[in-house]
């Protein structure tokens, strides 16, 4: 189940495609949207990790289109700056370290690679990141007064006392 954060809050989002739904204009273009968003955290990650570059970029984007269409993965489609990957990455990492430390070994070099390898094994750690981050938003959010309005602007005073 998809998740976005509206208004510091974390809301998952039930799928809005069955088997069978007959796809109007404006469900092709989000499900192109949500496509290319995918594509394009994917190569991100590809060329973070070194294993594409500029001149291969145009063959690995075929070989992704030519792919048959998995279900979204965290580890894998999800922006680097997305908060509920960031935090199941250090709970896997943190896992990792912690029961390799109990058994006098010592961490491996490509912590990340593990981390992402234990986030898709492991869906419960996803669903616990994601209850972390609401549960932070709306502490956050308390803190502040639930206010909405936008950062410098007091009393309708544009941030002047």
């Amino acid at each position: 189940m998809p998740t976005v954060f509206i208004a510091g809050s974390a809301v998952n989002l039930p799928s809005r495609f069955k088997e069978g739904h007959v796809l109007d204009y404006a469900d092709a273009t989000l499900l192109n949207q949500i496509w290319l968003k995918r594509l394009a955290a994917r190569l991100r990650r590809l060329l973070t990790l070194g294993q594409i570059d500029t001149t291969s970029i145009e063959e690995r984007v075929r070989e992704i289109h030519a792919e048959e269409l998995a279900p979204y993965s965290i580890a894998q489609d999800a922006d680097d700056d997305d908060p509920v990957l960031a935090e199941a990455m250090e709970m896997a990492r943190a896992l990792i370290t912690q029961r390799m430390a109990q058994e006098n070994i010592p961490p491996p070099k490509n912590l990340d690679a593990h981390a992402r390898a234990v986030i898709e094994g492991v869906p419960a750690i996803v669903e616990q990141a994601r209850m972390r981050v609401e549960a932070r938003y709306s502490a956050a959010a308390s803190l502040l007064g639930k206010t909405n309005a936008p950062l410098g602007h007091t009393n309708g005073t544009n941030g002047e006392a």
